[in-house]
């Protein structure tokens, strides 16, 4: 294994461990039930909520075990992601770079972790998939309650649960249980669980390699170098020289970069003379990658940047169903007459120098660049980033901040 894969490793090991665990003691906490339509779970670890600054949050595993509420669950540990979807939503909790975030906005609620697990904020995320939400005032424990389908209103819910409330509340407690043997006796008393107070988290460093206008005679070249630090990028390409390189190609994809789209052969006239005509060159640009990986993808990139179009070409983009990223870093490699190996490497280095926690870097499959890249990876596995690849359910980076 590379020695950047083993760092890389290790660090998310300890990120998730401190992201998960990133709540200490400091007093007792008072104990809320969780309701899930016309049932009550148990007062543990693992189905209690907690309040955190005026808002409660539970377990993300409350909705995960529970499918009746009509919502799939998956927790990305490699990319630090908790995703909630059904047919109408799709929400990610990015914990690495701190962002929430569904198809068309980004929210600042934010996942919480204590007890070894992520907690999530419920009310917000019952808003979000029109689940029923209700605060019971009940005794000995308020009661905050998940609702997809039920019968039974608030107080009706409180009566027909009392027996086990009163049940749970006593096994929490210790204030009285059975013993084994079924004799009677009183069990220890047991320490409710501690409120949480927050704990800072490691400075986390994340950059997106990215590589516009391959594949070429050039990128072999730079393929070699990630394979040698063992780093992934992400490639837009395009299709013309998709055709022309396609054993480069099956080696981008079988490799596991990244896959997008930068239009059909750059032609400005092509590409950019009305909503239709850049539609066409897009999928004229994936159906040659289909043909030859048997795959497509729906990242793109504009050539020249976002910025270089009207609203109506980026709205276009998006209506077809394409997420379109820009960069935070230009290594302005693209001209081999206006760049060296060195021009580039310094460009890259000093951004990275000076960028926050996430940086996307523009690249291009140039001879400069190939040269550039080992100093570039050196940088990067020295300074401890995270080197991650562009995902289809990525939230786009880009200059208008949309994030359709």
């Amino acid at each position: 294994m590379k020695k950047h894969s083993i760092i890389k490793t290790l660090f998310a090991t300890l990120l998730l461990a401190m992201v998960i665990g990133g709540l200490s003691a400091s007093a007792e906490a008072e104990p809320y039930f969780t309701g899930v339509n016309d049932k009550l779970l148990p007062l543990k670890d693992a189905t209690m909520p907690f309040l955190w600054n005026d808002k409660f949050y539970v377990p993300y595993t409350i909705f995960e075990e529970n499918a009746e509420l009509g919502i799939y669950v998956t927790h990305d540990k490699d990319f630090f992601r908790v995703t909630f979807w059904n047919k109408s939503n799709v929400l990610t909790f990015d914990y690495l770079n701190n962002v929430t975030f569904d198809s068309t906005k980004q929210y600042s609620e934010r996942v919480i972790g204590k007890n070894n697990t992520i907690y999530v904020p419920i009310e917000f995320l019952c808003k979000q998939f029109n689940l029923g939400f209700d605060h019971i005032n009940a005794a000995p424990v308020t009661i905050l309650r998940i609702v997809s389908s039920s019968s039974l209103d608030g107080i009706d819910f409180r009566e027909w649960v009392g027996v086990d409330m009163l049940r749970f509340y006593r096994e929490y407690t210790g204030y009285y249980s059975p013993t084994p043997s079924g004799g009677g006796g009183t069990a220890p008393t047991r320490t409710p669980s501690p409120a949480p107070s927050p704990s800072a988290l490691p400075e986390i460093k994340v950059v997106y390699l990215t590589f516009d206008d391959g594949p070429n005679g050039n990128t072999g070249k730079i393929l070699d170098v990630l394979d040698e630090y063992g780093m992934k990028a992400t490639f837009f390409m395009l299709g013309d020289h998709m055709e022309e390189s396609p054993d480069t190609l099956r080696r981008i994809v079988g490799s596991e970069h990244g896959i997008g789209l930068h239009g059909y052969n750059h032609n400005e006239e092509e590409l950019y003379g009305s909503p239709d005509s850049l539609a066409s060159e897009i999928e004229r640009a994936n159906e040659a990658l289909d043909s030859i990986t048997g795959m497509k993808t729906r990242l793109f990139r504009f050539p020249w940047g976002s910025r270089y179009v009207n609203q109506a070409l980026r709205d276009r983009v998006t209506q077809e169903g394409y997420r379109y990223w820009d960069w935070t870093i230009d290594a302005l490699d693209h001209s081999p007459t206006e760049s060296s190996v060195r021009s580039v490497a310094k460009n890259v280095i000093d951004g990275l120098a000076k960028s926050g926690s996430t940086a996307v870097v523009l690249m291009h499959d140039t001879a400069n660049t190939a040269g550039a890249l080992p100093q570039i990876l050196a940088y990067i596995q020295k300074n401890g980033y995270i080197v991650r690849t562009i995902t289809q359910s990525e939230m786009p980076n880009n200059f208008y901040k949309d994030v359709r």
